[in-house]
């Protein structure tokens, strides 16, 4: 069930359930479930390390258009 949830998660990018999920990890009975919820873990880190380099171009490139408005504003004073 868990996992099942992990991978929605994980399908649907949504980071808050993800975060909500993995902070209430059950204790695993079988070796096979332990190991897909590291797998899906694994996923989840990748996801969260894209959508981080994406934020951070999303920012750089929006410092990069306010500096080229404020110039064009300086530029016309």
């Amino acid at each position: 069930m868990w996992n099942n949830q992990l991978k929605i998660a994980i399908a649907t990018k949504d980071i808050e359930k993800i975060d909500k999920l993995i902070k209430t990890m059950p204790e695993f009975e079988k070796l096979e479930d332990m190991e897909e919820a590291f797998h899906l873990m694994n996923q989840a880190r990748e996801i969260l390390e894209l959508l981080k380099a994406e934020t951070l171009h999303s920012m750089n490139k929006m410092k990069k258009n306010i500096n080229f408005i404020k110039s064009g504003i300086t530029f016309h004073k």
